[in-house]
């Protein structure tokens, strides 16, 4: 049987407002195994973020830990501690935010931000000073290419506000693609994109398949010609959700 990489085990998260605490999740479980694709599937609001949030370790300040333990590759990264989780999100998991707006940083050009999560993965601890920036940067047009994106020369000295919304969805899945991780974690990548997009960014992500991949989505449309073993496997997820799950 594969490896458990990520277990999710009886996980409380409330978030603080004016008049108390708000329950959130309320004994979340969840197991992903080496090489599994998992669809998380909910309406707005049912803390499907919050799940993906509490994984990566970057919930709100507002947000409350309840009970219930996260292991990744069996270390718990509850109580590791901040640099052990950065350690955690730097070599094991990415994570492609529903918003891309907010997801990257407006006063810095797209290649400076490709650049940095190279730098401080494992990847770019193992590159030799010299001539590291020049590796960079072709790893970096390298990840764009991977997404189709036209002319990468040119997108990575532009700045977030100068692309159009499909062209920043896919700058953030080649910033979760651009150095190996054993989780990648997908938040909703098409949520704020059109129909069309939409179709592109999901065969993006189709032809990553490759990597351990955890999906979350309120709904999931594979492309047309999508293996039929996918197609059956998306059903027996929703209908496996629909029936047990009380959240």
């Amino acid at each position: 049987m594969a490896e458990v990489l990520l277990n999710i085990d009886d996980l409380h998260i409330g978030y603080r407002v004016y008049k108390g605490t708000l329950k959130v999740l309320d004994g979340i479980r969840l197991v992903v195994h080496t090489g599994e694709k998992v669809g998380v599937v909910g309406e707005t609001g049912c803390g499907k973020t919050t799940t993906m949030r509490a994984v990566m370790g970057i919930l709100p300040r507002q947000a409350i830990i309840k009970g219930g333990r996260i292991t990744f590759k069996g270390k718990d990264i509850m109580v590791c501690g901040p640099q052990g989780i950065r350690t955690v999100r730097t070599e094991g998991m990415s994570m492609i935010f529903q918003d891309p707006t907010a997801a990257l940083n407006p006063v810095f050009t797209v290649g400076e931000q490709l650049a940095d999560v190279i730098k401080y993965s494992h990847v770019g601890r193992g590159l030799e000073r010299r001539g590291a920036q020049q590796a960079i940067t072709a790893m970096s047009i390298e990840a764009l290419k991977q997404t189709a994106l036209p002319d990468p020369q040119r997108i990575i000295t532009n700045y977030p506000f100068q692309l159009s919304g499909g062209m920043r969805q896919r700058v953030c899945i080649s910033m979760a693609l651009v150095t190996a991780r054993d989780l990648l974690i997908a938040d909703e990548p098409t949520t704020n994109l059109d129909v069309t997009i939409q179709d592109q960014v999901l065969r993006l992500h189709q032809a990553a398949g490759r990597r351990e991949k955890h999906v979350s989505h309120t709904g999931y449309a594979l492309p047309r010609g999508s293996p039929d073993d996918e197609r059956q496997d998306l059903r027996d997820v929703c209908r496996k959700y629909c029936r047990s799950s009380p959240h």
